[in-house]
């Protein structure tokens, strides 16, 4: 079994968030352990709020309990 996974794309929407929300939610569904993190997050709009963020969407689809703040 992989210990882990690195998501990449070479432009925005290119479908990294919706690829990895849909792996973390079928991996958690399995009862695995899953972790998410994305270590720089680009295009935010500061109006915009952080439960409309990329991280948010994959967290929720992981059934993460963690902080924003650690996650991303």
């Amino acid at each position: 079994m992989a210990r882990g996974l690195f998501i990449t794309g070479t432009d925005t929407g290119c479908g990294k968030t919706v690829v990895t929300a849909t792996l973390a939610r079928a991996l958690a569904l399995r009862g695995v352990d899953v972790g998410v993190t994305k270590p720089f997050a680009s295009g935010l709009d500061p109006e915009e709020p952080a439960e409309d963020s990329d991280i948010c969407f994959i967290q929720a689809a992981a059934r993460l309990k963690e902080p924003l703040d650690e996650t991303c």
